[in-house]
């Protein structure tokens, strides 16, 4: 899943707050939980606690985790929840990290609508 590389590899590029906890960690304990799933099988996948994020599975066809799938699932979800809290305490310190990310994915959307019209791409395909 992350450039082909073994466990072994990806552990050793893991952030922990306290290696020696392990999967107990509340940084890199996640990742450990999942290292050792089939990126190309569906049944490992299903009952992860995060499968909201995953692609969608089409009965009948070969089905493989999509990481940019899941970083752009989880973004929508992390924008939405800025925004609340950006409107729900706008006075708070808190609210400058949430509107930094709301705007940085504002930059993002301005980008990527810029190439679009830079290589003369249709709205539907973007």
């Amino acid at each position: 899943l992350y450039y082909g590389m073994d466990k072994n590899q990806i552990v050793q590029r893991l952030a922990f707050l306290n290696p020696q906890n392990g999967r107990a960690d509340p940084l890199g304990g996640e990742a450990l939980d999942i290292i050792d799933k089939d990126v190309n099988n569906w049944d490992d996948w299903k009952d992860w606690k995060r499968a909201r994020f995953l692609n969608p599975r089409e009965e009948g066809s070969l089905w493989s985790v999509d990481p940019r799938w899941v970083e752009e699932s989880f973004e929508k979800e992390f924008i939405k929840k800025a925004t609340k809290k950006f409107h729900a305490n706008p006075c708070a310190l808190s609210s400058l990290l949430c509107w930094y990310f709301i705007k940085a994915k504002e930059l993002d959307y301005i980008r990527m609508a810029t190439e679009a019209l830079r290589l003369n791409v249709k709205v539907q395909e973007i």
